[in-house]
């Protein structure tokens, strides 16, 4: 059986001084390889063909047999790492944190694992009449984050 331990270590080895980096690894009892890549200006075709034949490289199919697929983290995917929060600032993220608060904010910068967002949202002052518009600035820990998630606008 494949060690996924051994396997992310190796992964992470070989992108190493590249712009790309391990976002998930997911490796099923039936040997099933799951590998989800991004980097910082983007995963071409081509990176993940690079990197399935590296991985395979290190092995031996006749003695271990295994599925691989090697693919980029796409929109859908959840932000994870810092270096995809810092490819992503200017975008809107929905966030869920680890308190269970959901809210939908711009990401505005990202460094040292923490996070800072402009939220907007909608409140009725005391005495008013009408709701108005409220800027709030958040800083969050990426520890502190259940799930991150690029808003899709077209």
């Amino acid at each position: 059986m494949i060690s996924k331990q051994k396997l992310e270590n190796q992964i992470e080895q070989i992108l190493e001084g590249s712009n790309k980096f391990l976002v998930d690894l997911k490796l099923s009892s039936s040997n099933i390889i799951r590998v989800f890549i991004d980097g910082d200006s983007g995963v071409s075709v081509d990176d993940c063909i690079k990197l399935s034949r590296r991985i395979e490289e290190e092995y031996d199919r006749d003695s271990e047999d295994f599925e691989l697929q090697v693919s980029s983290a796409g929109l859908d995917t959840p932000l994870r790492h810092i270096r995809q929060f810092i490819k992503n600032i200017g975008r809107d993220i929905k966030i869920q944190t680890q308190k269970d608060d959901q809210f939908t904010a711009k990401l505005l910068s990202a460094k040292d694992n923490t996070i800072e967002l402009e939220h907007k949202f909608m409140q009725k002052a005391p005495n008013a009449k009408k709701k108005s518009e409220v800027i709030e600035n958040i800083s969050l820990k990426i520890d502190d984050i259940k799930s991150a998630k690029i808003v899709i606008s077209f």
